[in-house]
């Protein structure tokens, strides 16, 4: 199994033979809710994580445009350097303790919806209720319809262009051109056009 944090929530993928996925996707649920590390785990957790941040300078230039566009589209979106970025003394990570992570994960899944999807060799009533006993095992009520992240992202305007700008650092000469179309509402017909075209 992996786990995931993305803007709308928290992704959960399981893979394996069928007959014992009803029982790990069941059992992973009595662990989401107990934090279960030690002090020196969670600071090497916390170096790595600042580490992997700091690196992001090294990426490519099109993996720098690509998480740039992403933020500017995604109205969920939180760039990283709101919560860490040394150059301009912004450190949120080093604040945090165990004891503030672990206070947290109590009420993390106080309301949760739950959307899935399962294929393969599978069975439907064991699957879903190993799905629906995560309302169960974690003690949550369900999250009320208007409250559920809905993916979206910023419409452009039509006719209204926008451009952005990003500075590499000089030890870092590489360059990247995005460039970003936004075709409105999506069906089959417009998807095959634009895979053609």
């Amino acid at each position: 199994f992996n786990i995931l944090f993305e803007n709308q929530g928290v992704r959960l993928t399981f893979e394996g033979y069928s007959q014992h996925m009803p029982k790990l996707i069941s059992e992973l649920a009595g662990k989401l809710k107990t934090i279960s590390i030690d002090q020196d785990t969670f600071n090497t957790i916390k170096k790595d994580f600042k580490r992997s941040i700091k690196n992001i300078e090294y990426n490519k230039a099109y993996q720098k445009v690509l998480y740039e566009m992403h933020d500017l589209l995604d109205p969920a979106s939180i760039h990283y350097s709101l919560y860490y970025d040394p150059s301009h003394e912004h450190d949120l990570i080093s604040k945090m303790t165990l004891d503030d992570i672990q206070e947290y994960s109590k009420s993390l899944f106080t309301d949760i919806a739950i959307e899935g999807l399962a294929y393969g060799d599978l069975d439907e009533k064991p699957i879903k209720d190993s799905i629906t006993s995560y309302l169960t095992v974690l003690n949550s009520r369900t999250l009320p319809k208007e409250n559920q992240a809905i993916e979206t992202i910023y419409k452009i305007p039509n006719g209204e262009a926008k451009g952005f700008l990003l500075m590499t650092q000089e030890e870092h000469p590489n360059h990247s051109w995005g460039n970003y179309v936004q075709f409105g509402a999506r069906d089959f017909r417009l998807n095959a056009i634009l895979r053609v075209g």
